[in-house]
C-alpha cells in the first residue's frame, strides 16, 4: 500500500485533488464517469453543487409547505366534522322534540276532546235537569191546588182546622214555592 491512502496507486487523494466529483452534471455517461479534479474545470462542479443544493432547497420548502397544507386540510376536515356531528346531534334533537311534540299534541288533542264530550254530556244533564224541575214544580203547583181544594172540601164537610192538611207534609225544596 502507497502512503496515498488507496488501492490504486494513479488515484488521487483528497490531499492532492480536495474537490473530486464523479459523474457531475452529465448524467452518468461517456467521460463524466472519471474523476475530474478541480484543476482541470471548476466552474462547473460548484454550479453542479449549486444547483443540486437549490434542488434541495426547493424540495424542502415543498416537503414544508406540504406538511403545513396537510395540517390545514386535517384541522379543516376535524372542523368539518364537528359541525357535521353537531348538525346530525341537532337534527336528532329536533325529530325527538317533533316527536314529543306530536305526542303533546295527541294528548292535548284527546283532552280537548274528552272535554268536548264531557260539556255535551253536562249540557244534555242540564237540560234534562231543567225539564225535570219543570215537572216537580208543576206536580208541587198541582199537589197544592190539590191540597187546597181538599182542606176546603174537609171543612165544608165539617173537619175541624186542626185535623186539615197542611203545608208541611209536602216536602220543602226548592222547587215548591
Amino acid at each position: 500500500m502507497s502512503e496515498r491512502g488507496g488501492s490504486n496507486p494513479t488515484s488521487p487523494t483528497l490531499a492532492e485533488s480536495p474537490s473530486i466529483l464523479i459523474g457531475a452534471g452529465n448524467g452518468g455517461s461517456g467521460a463524466g464517469n472519471r474523476m475530474q479534479t478541480s484543476s482541470s474545470n471548476p466552474s462547473p462542479n460548484l454550479e453542479n453543487v449549486a444547483a443540486n443544493l437549490q434542488k434541495i432547497a426547493q424540495a424542502k420548502y415543498k416537503v414544508e409547505d406540504f406538511a403545513n397544507r396537510q395540517n390545514d386540510l386535517l384541522n379543516e376536515l376535524a372542523e368539518f366534522q364537528s359541525t357535521e356531528d353537531f348538525i346530525s346531534r341537532t337534527m336528532k334533537a329536533i325529530g325527538e322534540l317533533n316527536d314529543e311534540k306530536r305526542s303533546h299534541s295527541e294528548i292535548i288533542q284527546t283532552i280537548n276532546n274528552d272535554k268536548k264530550d264531557l260539556e255535551e254530556v253536562i249540557n244534555h244533564a242540564r237540560d234534562e235537569q231543567r225539564q225535570h224541575e219543570e215537572m216537580l214544580a208543576k206536580k208541587y203547583e198541582q199537589l197544592f191546588i190539590l191540597m187546597g181544594q181538599l182542606n176546603r172540601l174537609a171543612q165544608e164537610s165539617g173537619i175541624p182546622i186542626e185535623e186539615l192538611i197542611t203545608p208541611e207534609v209536602v216536602p220543602q225544596n226548592s222547587i215548591s214555592a
